[in-house]
């Protein structure tokens, strides 16, 4: 049998149209015709499951609290009143005392209400002894050059403090809820937590900026090498 021209055409379209069907489940309408605008009309759904954002972002590079020389002893000798004062006991005049090579950041991305904290992973800094001094003291821990208790007592993380600089919240929760205090500088605690930044009724993009200081002791700061670990710790509320 012989195919017109016709049914060849409408033969191969039909072909066309198999496999867009199959791959597409189609919907259609028909507009009736009962005005001069007839209208036809169809839904569909645009969805998504939103997950939880509340990413914490902290400047990679480490913090160096620049104690290599006397400097840094003299500062804190100044900023306890010119007198010899006690390791991890809050000096007078925490402003005066040395600064760390860097101001830390961090950062928080959330959409729901957060608080942002930063704590010493331990009470003590971990010590390693000096090769030429080779005199222990106690250590937090990891340490890989002195282990159990040692004569002379370990350096308090509180030696360290730090300042909550500056706090930026994006346009929409503008200035809310940070629990920075301008100016004071507080003393690093492995027990109590030092809040940085919390948004207690909505989610936000937010960021801080930490300054850190540090005191060092001529009577208990013997040569060695010196670390405080801190953990900073996004929370949500």
């Amino acid at each position: 049998m012989r195919l017109s021209k016709w049914s060849l055409a409408s033969a191969v379209a039909a072909g066309l149209l198999i496999p867009f069907a199959a791959q597409a489940q189609l919907t259609s309408c028909e507009a009736t015709v009962v005005n001069p605008n007839p209208t036809c009309s169809l839904n569909k759904n645009a969805s998504t499951t939103v997950n939880q954002v509340l990413t914490l972002t902290i400047k990679s590079v480490a913090i160096n609290l620049q104690a290599t020389d006397s400097v840094a002893y003299e500062k804190t000798f100044q900023a306890n009143g010119s007198q010899a004062g006690t390791t991890g006991t809050a000096v007078t005049t925490a402003a005066t005392l040395q600064d760390a090579d860097v101001a830390d950041s961090v950062i928080v991305l959330a959409n729901r209400p957060f608080t942002a904290t930063v704590k010493a992973q331990d009470a003590l800094f971990t010590f390693e002894k000096d090769g030429t001094y080779n005199t222990c003291r106690t250590s937090g821990a990891g340490s890989a050059s002195c282990s159990g208790v040692q004569t002379l007592a370990g350096k308090p993380a509180g030696d360290v403090y730090l300042q909550i600089n500056s706090v930026t919240f994006d346009g929409s929760n503008a200035g809310a809820g940070s629990l920075s205090s301008g100016g004071t500088w507080h003393q690093l605690s492995s027990s109590t937590p030092l809040a940085l930044i919390t948004s207690s009724t909505s989610g936000a993009r937010a960021a801080a900026q930490i300054k850190v200081k540090s005191a060092w002791f001529y009577a208990t700061d013997i040569p060695g090498s010196y670390t405080a670990t801190m953990v900073y710790t996004v929370t949500g509320n």
